[in-house]
Parts: C-alpha cells; sequence; structure tokens
C-alpha cells in the first residue's frame, strides 16, 4: 500500500490471503481515509475477531478512529464486540478495546458498568 489512501482490492487480497502485514496497517488506513463508513466498520469488526491479536488490536484502535471522525459506531453490533475484547488474552487487545470504551462513552454517550474483578 503506497499511498495513504487504502485500496479495496489491497484490503480484499490481504483478507484472503491473511497478509498479517498489511492487515495491521490496511484497518487504520480505511478507518482514517475511507469515506464509506459502513465499509469501515465492518472492516473493524471482522478484523477485531482475528486470530492474531496485532489485528484484533488494530481494528479495535480503528474503531476508535471512526468514533472520533463519525462520531457513530453500530452500538447492537459493536458493544457485544467489545466486551469480549475486554477480556482478550492479548494485553494489547485489551488495551484498545478499554480505549474503545472510553471513547464511546465519551464521544457517542454509550454507558458501561464496571465488571467485577
Amino acid at each position: 500500500m503506497k499511498s495513504r489512501r487504502p485500496d479495496r482490492a489491497f484490503i480484499a487480497r490481504a483478507e484472503r490471503e491473511d497478509d498479517l502485514a498489511a492487515l495491521v496497517r490496511g484497518v487504520i488506513a480505511v478507518a482514517l481515509h475511507d469515506r464509506d463508513f459502513t465499509y469501515a466498520q465492518d472492516l473493524c469488526f471482522r478484523l477485531a475477531r482475528h486470530i492474531n491479536f496485532n489485528v484484533r488490536g488494530n481494528a479495535l484502535q480503528a474503531m476508535g478512529h471512526l468514533v472520533r471522525l463519525h462520531k457513530r459506531l453500530d452500538e447492537t453490533k459493536v458493544r457485544p464486540l467489545l466486551e469480549i475484547c475486554l477480556h482478550d488474552g492479548s494485553e494489547y487487545v485489551r488495551s484498545q478495546a478499554e480505549e474503545v470504551r472510553d471513547e464511546t462513552a465519551g464521544v457517542l454517550g454509550w454507558k458501561w458498568t464496571e465488571s467485577p474483578s
């Protein structure tokens, strides 16, 4: 991906071939530069469930960018995913999920309850 603007064919190939380096970079680029909110949110949602923790974490980071840039996320779709990611085995994924939780609370007004440890 030579330019900052994401290329959907590049992203599709990266998903098809499970190109981790391209997915890690590409999901952030899509969130920041693709004007199609639904496409970007769906990509983030898919990649937040990826087997690789870096891909999952960056997909969550990209969701945070979507919140800040577009001032929205599909709560019925994203909230259950965030609840799972907050308990991920990877510290990186958990920390990114916490950031998205905080962004959704601050920017979108979503209410979160602290779960007992």
